[in-house]
């Protein structure tokens, strides 16, 4: 003892410290034992307070429907991370076929359709606006000489034409008529045919005529000629004008030549051989035989029944530079298809109606075959049909062979509606036509337009 008191005074904080943590970590230990109990208490009840409220939460969940007549999918439940992870892939997989089929109905209504004065510089350019006044003057000047070729070569490569020549008939029935009479008198001294072999070979040009008639007739898709294209004559009086046209009434032709093809393509798609045992059938055994008549609607005056007035050379005239905005009639108050676009409709910015009035020599009994083949090209629909039975004799002495046996023959006047997207036309409009139209500025790129979606 007397060894360890001195050893104690010179280590007392040793000591001190050996002492304290003798005494106080059995008490820490207590007291931390007594702690951490209350301490999962607390976070067991905090936990099980967060669980109730969480329960009583609930997020709607929703996937809108694709097309029409689906229904919305929608579910009220409790938020779960691996339902939420499926109904954003099914978004994901919404948005992309949403996006395929915006992209497939452009391709549809755009086709390979393509201004006819085009190039790879503004100088080359006549949509939406010659560069400068040098091609303001040149480009509509090209525009309205290859305009009439281009429609000409659009029936020639439809195998579309009209009668044969009257004179080249004439021609081959004499220089037959001459070879009929040589052999008739051929040996004798009499160089007389008499009345009764007169009324034979007579009798044998008839039937030869006729089968002339057939033979052209099974070279065609369908008879037409460039005439009965409305702005055919009209286009082609102002190539021989002294003052060129202006760039609105160059698109109102290139406008109407789109229109032209859809409505040229309808016709080939109803005479094509459904069983595909040929590359077309020939019009004498086709629905549509004779196409006599195509007008297209000026875009202001068109409503689903007709005309509203007389014809323009402006189709836009009349009409102020205020005509885009506001509202006006939709859907079935203007045609009975529910669709509506300017003029009836400005605030349809998605697109453009132009009405179309066909006139066609066809098979009376084929018209829903017609009507078929116009809804399945393009975005055509008939809106009105007349049909009238016509006697095809009276146009078989001008060459037109609508039948080789007894088939009833009509001439229909159809009444068809063309729809044509903003999305890939705005581009080629002239400012001017965008304009009266109502069609807004496009927004600078990377600048957003106030979140409005000009798709689908």
């Amino acid at each position: 003892m007397n060894k360890l008191m001195p050893w104690v005074k010179s280590n007392l904080v040793i000591v001190i410290a050996i002492v304290l943590a003798i005494i106080v970590i059995p008490v820490l230990i207590y007291f931390g034992a007594s702690w951490e109990s209350s301490l999962r208490d607390q976070i067991r009840q905090d936990v099980s307070r967060s669980m109730s409220q969480l329960q009583g939460v609930n997020v709607t969940y929703e996937i809108p429907a694709l097309l029409p007549g689906q229904q919305a999918w929608s579910q009220s439940s409790v938020p779960s991370m691996a339902r939420t992870n499926r109904v954003a892939e099914a978004l994901d997989e919404l948005r992309e076929a949403s996006e395929r089929g915006r992209r497939d109905i452009l391709d549809r209504n755009r086709g390979t359709k393509a201004p006819l004065i085009d190039g790879a510089t503004p100088e080359q350019r006549l949509f939406p606006q010659p560069s400068n006044p040098q091609t303001a003057v040149r480009l509509p000047t090209e525009f309205v000489r290859q305009w009439p070729r281009s429609l000409r070569s659009l029936l020639e490569a439809a195998q579309a034409g009209d009668a044969p020549s009257p004179e080249d008939v004439q021609a081959r029935l004499e220089a037959r008529f001459e070879r009929l009479r040589n052999q008739r008198l051929s040996g004798r001294v009499t160089q007389e045919l008499t009345d009764e072999e007169r009324a034979e070979i007579r009798a044998q040009l008839g039937i030869e005529r006729r089968e002339l008639y057939q033979q052209h007739a099974s070279r065609l898709l369908f008879y037409t000629d460039p005439q009965a294209f409305g702005s055919y004559s009209e286009v082609r009086a102002a190539a021989a004008a002294t003052t060129p046209a202006t760039v609105e009434q160059c698109w109102e032709w290139q406008w109407r030549l789109w229109i032209y093809e859809d409505i040229v393509d309808a016709i080939a798609y109803a005479n094509r051989d459904e069983h595909q045992m040929r590359p077309f059938i020939p019009l004498y055994e086709a629905p549509i035989k004779r196409l006599m008549s195509v007008r297209v609607d000026p875009h202001s005056e068109s409503t689903p029944g007709g005309q509203r007035g007389g014809g323009s050379r402006d189709p836009y005239a009349g009409l102020g530079d205020d005509m885009g905005g506001g509202g006006g009639a939709s859907g079935f108050s203007v045609a009975h298809t529910g669709r509506a676009a300017w003029p009836n409709n400005p605030s349809n910015q998605l697109y453009d109606i132009r009405y179309v009035t066909l006139q066609m020599v066809a098979d009376a009994n084929r018209l829903p075959t017609i009507i078929d083949a116009i809804s399945s090209t393009n975005f055509m629909t008939v809106i009105g049909a007349d049909v009238v039975p016509f006697n095809p004799e009276a146009d078989l002495a001008n060459g037109y062979v609508y039948t080789t046996g007894d088939g009833a023959i009509a001439v229909m006047t159809l009444r068809i509606e063309t729809i044509w997207l903003r999305e890939w036309m705005k581009p080629y409009m002239p400012p001017s036509v965008r304009t009266k139209l109502g069609i807004p500025e496009d927004a600078p790129e990377g600048v957003a337009d106030d979140g409005q979606d000009d798709g689908f």
